[in-house]
């Protein structure tokens, strides 16, 4: 399975524009994207990862786990997108339940061709894996986009990323 690296994550996510909230709340360590310690004060429940369902010998620590990890697959991206911060990715690129991404992902520049890959990836890794274990329900899905971003958490917390950052700008 193709791996991804950390330019491809921060294409994704858009975080070297100057308007991405993601930027806010997500930084790039070696090891891979982390929600940003200060921003677990106003919402703790963005710090879900694939590390926090994981149980067994070789399962990594979810105190230290990355929310994507570099290098990371089309499946790995795909868990990033299913809850946490991750969540608000796929209300950017369209519905997980369609398998693939929008069009205007599938109709982007060749210079987008690794983030293009590791969305339509990820999306089939999504359909495949509803296929095998039923429908993602439907009170756990996305919300209509707020402000560019959603997810349940987003529903829960009733505010968005930039609702919820500190007031002292």
């Amino acid at each position: 399975m193709k791996k991804y690296d950390e330019a491809t994550a921060a294409a994704i996510l858009r975080l070297n524009e100057t308007n991405s909230e993601f930027a806010e709340w997500i930084e790039c360590k070696p090891d891979g994207l982390h929600l940003k310690k200060e921003q677990l004060q106003y919402a703790k429940e963005f710090n879900w990862t694939y590390a926090h369902d994981l149980d067994g010998d070789d399962a990594p620590n979810p105190l230290t786990a990355p929310s994507l990890p570099f290098p990371f697959t089309g499946n790995q991206l795909a868990a990033f997108m299913l809850d946490g911060i991750g969540a608000a990715t796929a209300s950017m690129y369209g519905n997980l339940e369609d398998g693939r991404p929008n069009q205007t992902v599938l109709d982007s520049p060749v210079e987008w061709r690794e983030p293009k890959r590791a969305l339509q990836e990820a999306y089939a890794a999504f359909a495949k894996a509803q296929d095998k274990v039923g429908n993602y329900p439907r009170e756990l899905q996305q919300v209509p986009p707020c402000n560019g971003h959603s997810s349940r958490r987003l529903r829960q917390t009733q505010g968005t990323p930039s609702r919820l950052k500190p007031s002292n700008e």
